[in-house]
């Protein structure tokens, strides 16, 4: 007789969940039973295997190093097992929460929304604007865009390998224009991201010297850098997939070709593995991807 004929589902899943909790009380309220009913059926699970997979430590009921491995990679199997059927039960017609990186929110996709009426009609889209200190696995977000998402329970693919450019208003450059310096940005007033360091890998790209880096202006957000871009206040690094409109109406000009590639802040679209399936999840994805 097959071994595993022997041994039902439950118990095997009461011990994949007593591997993930340090403590046996944490595993017996998660499964919503007493810590001496988790014992109980551990033992009768090492009756219907024929040998041990517990020992003591101290008052505490240890699992096996073996029967850990074990436990570990069944769960991986209950965990698909459960994301199989929140997706197969998870009707098309719930709300869908969309997490998008503030600026691009703001810039690119509020002003877009009016013009995918027809596309999105009866779709309930739920934005949320993900800060830096953001975490969208733990938000459970359906779809997030921005970041890469590295959680098992996300397909996270790469869509735009950004490039930022040293951008201000036409106004400003005038301005820079007036001084004699042939280094139009020793006389600028930099803007930089906070813990970001762009303007000196830009400067080591460049070969400008870097003195000029004296003139830094840090701010904590990207909206607020670009309002101040946009404000004439400086120049700054920003991705052209933010400024696209911006660029092609001549509000904001690039005053050097020379770009600069930050992989850790390229453009991935992530879709909780719930939804790998769901046709409204791919249209929501490909309108997303369109605004690059």
């Amino acid at each position: 007789m097959n071994i595993a004929n022997k041994l039902s589902l439950k118990s095997l899943h009461l011990l994949a969940i007593v591997a993930k909790h340090k403590h046996l009380i944490d595993a017996a309220n998660e499964l919503n039973i007493s810590a001496s009913a988790v014992s109980h059926q551990i033992k009768r699970l090492e009756d219907k295997l024929g040998f041990a997979i517990t020992y003591r430590q101290g008052k505490q009921l240890k699992l096996t190093l073996d029967a850990q491995q074990f436990a570990h990679e069944i769960y991986e199997h209950f965990d698909a097992i459960n994301n199989a059927t929140v997706n197969f039960v998870h009707s098309e017609d719930k709300p869908i929460s969309l997490g998008v990186e503030s600026a691009f929110a703001v810039n690119r996709l509020i002003p877009a929304l009016s013009l995918w009426q027809a596309e999105l009609e009866g779709l309930d889209v739920r934005v949320r604007m993900l800060n830096c200190d953001d975490k969208p696995a733990e938000l459970g977000l359906d779809l997030v865009f921005g970041n890469q998402v590295i959680k098992k329970a996300y397909q996270s693919d790469l869509v735009k390998a950004e490039q930022y450019f040293a951008v201000c208003t036409p106004n400003y450059q005038k301005k820079l224009l007036q001084f004699s310096s042939s280094n139009i940005f020793a006389n600028a007033s930099l803007l930089e991201l906070e813990k970001v360091d762009g303007w000196q890998k830009w400067f080591s790209l460049t070969g400008y010297t870097a003195n000029v880096l004296a003139n830094m202006i840090y701010f904590s957000h990207t909206l607020l850098l670009f309002k101040a871009v946009l404000n004439h206040q400086g120049v700054a690094l920003l991705e052209a997939s933010l400024i696209k409109d911006e660029l092609a109406a001549g509000t904001l000009i690039i005053v050097n070709e020379q770009s600069l590639q930050l992989p850790e802040l390229n453009y991935y679209v992530s879709v909780h593995q719930r939804h790998k399936k769901n046709a409204q999840i791919e249209k929501l994805k490909s309108l997303m991807i369109g605004l690059l």
